[in-house]
């Protein structure tokens, strides 16, 4: 589940994880167990990029989105 309020409405972050398989004890995940990293922006790339394992895929859109003054 995704929030559809709150801080997606101020222009904010929101994140999504994703986690499927056998058996899955947790609905998050640990540091460096994501098998893909998808990012629209490069800033969220980064600062989520310690979720990716080290033979994880990046997939990030080379879109710049300038912050705007709250």
């Amino acid at each position: 589940m995704t929030e559809v309020h709150g801080m997606a409405q101020l222009g904010g972050s929101v994140t999504t994880q994703i986690r499927f398989g056998d058996k899955v004890y947790s609905p998050l995940m640990e540091t460096g167990t994501a098998h893909v990293l998808l990012a629209f922006e490069k800033l969220e790339a980064a600062r989520f990029l310690h979720y990716l394992s080290e033979e994880g895929t990046l997939i990030v859109n080379d879109a710049e989105i300038p912050r705007s003054p709250l």
